[in-house]
């Protein structure tokens, strides 16, 4: 599928961690504007590539996620009345994720060992300087890193445009 820096990145990471973020971002933006159009195909594939990048600063820098954080996050959002609900979990996953519940726990380890990673780049950075500071250094770990996509089109290396969040 392509390379980050010197790393393989597989066709079903891609696939998987671009599948979660396209339902995540699908689902965030329904619960702001239920008239709101998905995110562009392009913006997801760029976010996609980021997030999977930032997993691999992550792990240079020491950065992880266990698998109870794992667990307490998929118990947070299938919840019901404060009850995790398995039935409810494993539906999500066969009828909407339309995956394996490990390839769904892997996007969520992603999506958690990114916002720690965030959470240690702006550690001691005052709230008002939080979004450029997190912008700049997102843009400067982006640049260092060489993205390479083979989707598409023949080798060409993405343009990570900085998304203020994963």
């Amino acid at each position: 599928m392509g390379m980050v820096g010197k790393e393989k990145i597989s066709h079903k990471e891609f696939l998987t961690t671009f599948r979660y973020y396209d339902l995540l971002t699908h689902l965030e933006t329904k619960e702001k504007d239920p008239n709101s159009k998905p995110m562009a195909f392009e913006a997801l594939k760029s976010l996609t590539w980021q997030v999977i990048a930032l997993s691999r600063v992550a792990k240079q820098e020491g950065v992880s996620v266990s698998d109870n954080e794992v667990r307490e996050e998929i118990e947070k959002q299938f919840s019901q009345d404060g009850q995790f609900n398995e039935l409810l979990y494993e539906h999500w996953i066969q009828n909407i994720f339309q995956g394996r519940p490990r390839d769904f726990e892997e996007a969520i380890r992603k999506h958690l060992v990114v916002r720690k990673l965030r959470e240690k780049v702006l550690k001691d950075v005052p709230h008002e300087n939080q979004e450029d500071h997190w912008v700049a250094w997102l843009g400067s770990t982006l640049n260092r890193i060489r993205i390479v996509d083979y989707s598409r089109e023949s080798s060409k290396e993405t343009t990570s445009s900085a998304h203020t969040s994963p």
